[in-house]
C-alpha cells in the first residue's frame, strides 16, 4: 500500500508542476504533462504494472506508462485504481 500511497503523491508532485508551467504557456499543456510524469516516473524508477503484479516486457516501458498514467495527477490514478479493485479502504481520505 506504501507504494501506492507514494505513486499518489508523486502524480500529484507532477500535477503541480505541470500547473505552474501551465502559467506561462497554455498551448502544450499535455505534452509537458506527460513529459514531466515520465520523467519523474524513471528518474523515481517507479512502475505501477510491477506494483500491481504485471511483467512488462522492459523495465523503461513500465517506467514510461506509469509516467503518462501520472500525467493526469492523483485523482484519476487513484479513481481508476478504485474502479479496477486494487483500492478497497475508501474512508474519504483517499488513504
Amino acid at each position: 500500500m506504501k507504494e501506492l500511497i507514494a505513486l499518489m503523491m508523486l502524480s500529484e508532485l507532477v500535477q503541480h508542476v505541470t500547473q505552474q508551467l501551465k502559467l506561462i504557456s497554455d498551448k502544450y499543456t499535455a505534452i509537458v504533462s506527460m513529459i514531466v510524469g515520465i520523467s519523474v516516473a524513471v528518474v523515481a524508477q517507479v512502475d505501477i504494472f510491477e506494483y500491481l503484479g504485471f511483467q512488462v516486457v522492459s523495465k523503461i516501458a513500465g517506467q514510461v506508462l506509469t509516467g503518462i498514467i501520472m500525467s493526469g495527477g492523483a485523482s484519476i490514478l487513484y479513481e481508476t485504481l478504485k474502479k479496477w479493485g486494487f483500492v478497497k479502504n475508501d474512508n474519504g481520505g483517499g488513504q
